[in-house]
């Protein structure tokens, strides 16, 4: 049987690569949330009042939950119970993870005539089950605009 890895459909791609998941970091009030994102980068943000493309320098609004990347690494910051958690995911070269990256249409506003699309790369890691090893989904991460 052939590995699915080896034909993906049109407009995805796989690989192998490192993958580090670093956190979840806390911030107790909607200030440190908004430290916890990087100062630039690309990604989208979710207010009170709606969802919006992450811009750089703007720290205005109730923070709900957001993914920014900048350059191999995205940060993902949640609201939860009361806090906000925030994790760092972080791709490098090598082979533990497998990794499909898929375009999505968004419902952002059109550039230059076209609809953005949005890239995510979903991580695979291999795991024991009933002693054969196995790869299972670990999660996504947004990558970026196209």
């Amino acid at each position: 049987m052939k590995d699915w890895f080896e034909k993906p459909a049109p407009g995805v791609e796989h690989g192998y690569c490192d993958l580090r998941i670093d956190g979840p970091s806390v911030a107790r009030n909607p200030g440190e949330a908004w430290a916890l994102l990087p100062r630039t980068g690309e990604g989208w943000v979710v207010l009170t009042d709606g969802v919006r493309r992450f811009e750089t320098g703007s720290r205005e609004g109730l923070l709900l939950h957001a993914e920014v990347v900048l350059e191999a690494t995205t940060v993902v910051v949640r609201h939860d119970e009361g806090v906000w958690r925030a994790w760092t995911w972080t791709e490098n070269r090598g082979d533990s993870h497998r990794v499909v990256r898929r375009r999505y249409l968004s419902s952002a506003p059109k550039v230059s005539n076209r609809v953005p699309e949005m890239e995510y790369a979903t991580y695979w890691e291999k795991r024991q089950d009933d002693g054969l090893a196995v790869w299972r989904p670990l999660g996504s991460r947004f990558v970026g605009w196209r």
